[in-house]
């Protein structure tokens, strides 16, 4: 891994360090030589144990000590030059450090207390990402229970999910405020068109079919073609695992080769969630000078990630409900239904996968428990990370309860106005709902 270049100056080694620009959860990812995960995630279906026996052998790999010496130069030098901005991204990515070196006290067998390791590594995260808030919860997990009440005398998962299920849930039937209007996909979807142009050819027809990662992958190189960035580098890629995901540092779209979308539809939100909402906003945003426009804090995660969803939705054509299953998956493990007693792994699972086959029979779809129980699965280990609770991905909950109500006011805008809003937007790390940080970039339309 690069060490920091003392010849330059503080932020230019921060940022050029091989660990900032690797995001927290890519520590996570399989290792060359690890045990297939899907051969793990079947044993622990079909098994009692309670967490599945994942290799994680990437967080072994990270030289702690050094990387904790060379932060810390430049957080003394940013404290020093009264430089927040560095001060607290620095700060950040040595929680991230602090987070991961538990992880491996605890996994490595070097902590002398494990769940105390484990704690640490969850306040850490919390640090970073923040926590899950108990009316959001609430609100989520009321639906779930509500349904499984109604299929309580016909279904048995429906009746289990009760069962498990602890009390303390304030039951909220208020409707969340946030939803994106059709309106704002529809408007939206052709400005996007206009000021990126070639985007609508890049996009496949509309067939309900099964499209697996190679051909997302050529799709999405497609987009990445017409937003100019391959000029740069960018590039579309099939790897080990079952997500699309954008890899900033490598600057790569990652189709795991197990991904299989149910529709073009649904790839072609992929793509442009990936392409657009992540690969060409970060290359725009390595273009600002201004360093508060350039870095990923807590705040712009959110907002990054719930506007890429948004870009998904509008290109897609196909509004969801966006981040609440991790969400409450999260919740689950703090178990905020049951007075914060935590539950483990697999406790979290059970209630998970009985509550997708919850969903399935409301909605009228065939019951395929081994399809719920796969997904709980992978929805587990989106939040558990290394073991410990990881509130990364309720950055997707979080950005569409603050950017959605944003996005349905540009969409009033005269046609212009929706454009310029749209470019800037794309333009830089930044949250357009705070007056402050838009009018950095000249924004007037930040509600």
């Amino acid at each position: 891994m690069s060490r920091l270049n003392i010849d330059k100056n503080p932020a230019t080694r921060f940022r050029e360090h091989e660990f900032t620009r690797i995001s927290s959860n890519e520590w996570y990812s399989p290792g060359e030589n690890d045990q297939s995960r899907t051969l793990v995630r079947d044993e622990f279906i079909a098994g009692t144990s309670d967490d599945p026996a994942i290799e994680y052998s990437r967080i072994h790999g990270i030289d702690y000590v050094a990387i904790e010496q060379e932060y810390f130069q430049v957080l003394e030098a940013a404290r020093d030059a009264a430089d927040d901005v560095l001060y607290e991204s620095v700060a950040r990515k040595l929680a991230e450090l602090f987070r991961h070196k538990e992880v491996r006290r605890r996994l490595g067998g070097e902590a002398i207390d494990k769940a105390l390791s484990m704690r640490r590594a969850e306040s850490m995260n919390e640090e970073i990402f923040g926590e899950v808030e108990q009316q959001d919860f609430d609100a989520v997990f009321s639906r779930v229970l509500e349904k499984a009440e109604v299929l309580a005398d016909t279904l048995p998962e429906a009746r289990e999910l009760l069962d498990l299920s602890g009390e303390k849930v304030e039951l909220s039937r208020e409707a969340f405020d946030f939803e994106l209007h059709k309106e704002t996909l529809d408007r939206l979807r052709e400005d996007l068109f206009d000021i990126i142009p070639g985007l609508e050819g890049s996009l496949a027809p509309h067939e309900d079919r099964d499209v697996d990662a190679t051909e997302a992958a050529e799709w999405g190189q497609k987009i990445l073609e017409v937003t100019g960035i391959t000029s740069v580098g960018w590039r579309a890629a099939v790897v080990a695992g079952k997500v699309a995901s954008t890899n900033k540092h490598t600057k790569r779209l990652n189709y795991g080769n197990e991904r299989v979308f149910e529709s073009t539809a649904q790839m072609n939100g992929t793509n442009c969630h990936e392409a657009i909402g992540h690969a060409l906003l970060s290359h725009n945003a390595d273009l600002q000078e201004d360093p508060r426009l350039r870095v990923s804090k807590p705040i712009t995660l959110d907002i990054e990630e719930g506007g890429a969803t948004v870009i998904e939705q509008i290109m897609s054509g196909q509004p969801r409900q966006v981040g609440q299953r991790y969400l409450l998956a999260l919740g689950l493990g703090k178990g905020l239904d049951q007075h914060a007693e935590p539950r483990s792994f697999r406790q979290t699972y059970d209630i998970l996968y009985r509550s997708i086959v919850v969903e399935q029979a409301t909605g009228g779809k065939e019951i395929d428990v081994l399809s719920a129980q796969r997904k709980a699965y992978q929805e587990c280990m989106r939040t558990r990370r290394g073991g410990a609770l990881d509130a990364r991905d309720i950055s997707y909950f979080n950005g569409a309860k603050k950017v959605n109500p944003w996005f349905n006011q540009i969409a009033r805008l005269p046609a212009e106005k929706r454009k310029e809003s749209l470019k800037i937007y794309l333009s830089g790390r930044f949250d357009p709902t705070d007056s402050e940080q838009a009018a950095l970039l000249g924004l007037e339309t930040a509600a």
